[in-house]
């Protein structure tokens, strides 16, 4: 094995082992992430449930798509 065949095997290894490391410090942060997301939807859902009880919006306009924009920014 010549030297730059050596040191071009040492960058892949680093690199692979970066990317060992990246993925588990994802692993460790998603679950915080998406807690944070369910708990913004909930409190979405009971703001607008709340509306609708207090008849403050009586109808609701699905063309604004405010449910499927909570469910979405929720699943980012």
């Amino acid at each position: 094995m010549t030297s730059k065949e050596r040191d071009s095997s040492l960058k892949k290894n680093q690199h692979n082992m970066n990317q060992q490391n990246n993925n588990r410090i994802n692993i460790t942060t998603n679950p915080i992430q998406s807690s944070a997301g369910y708990l913004n939807m909930a409190q979405s859902i009971t703001n607008g449930t709340n509306n609708i009880l207090n008849n403050q919006s009586p109808t609701l306009n699905v063309n604004d798509n405010n449910i499927l924009k909570v469910l979405m920014d929720a699943y980012r």
